[in-house]
């Protein structure tokens, strides 16, 4: 890191040789936490927007784990976790995670088809002539 006097000129200092880069262990946070991560994070610098990112591939991987389950009590502080990072993905303009996000946490929220059936598709009706 660069250290700059009041002239703009590059000083030696004890810090300069500092990393003062923070890193968050998104898995490791509750969801509660991560929501107020990522809204932090929606209301910083536009060089918080790949955080963002990175937090919602976390979120994606781990609405796979949870999949039809999400409707459960349990995941409550998740799904608060979904709508908030699916608002910051919207207000960076980030359309592929925010889409993903948005396919599987509707298809695990409505829950499953049980009209349909690929395994064992219907024959079409036989037409008499």
């Amino acid at each position: 890191m660069n250290i700059y006097d009041s002239e703009g000129k590059t000083i030696i200092s004890p810090f300069s040789e500092i990393n003062f880069y923070l890193t968050i262990d998104y898995e490791n946070l509750s969801h509660k936490d991560l929501t107020e991560v990522v809204s932090l994070l929606r209301n910083s610098s536009s060089y918080c927007n790949e955080d963002i990112i990175q937090i919602s591939r976390v979120i994606i991987d781990e609405l796979e784990f949870i999949n039809y389950n999400i409707i459960r009590e349990e995941y409550k502080e998740f799904v608060n976790l979904v709508h908030s990072i699916f608002r910051a993905l919207n207000s960076i303009k980030n359309k592929t995670e925010l889409m993903i996000i948005y396919n599987n946490f509707n298809k695990y929220i409505k829950g499953r088809n049980l009209n349909s059936n690929p395994s064992s598709p219907v024959s079409p009706p036989s037409v008499k002539n």
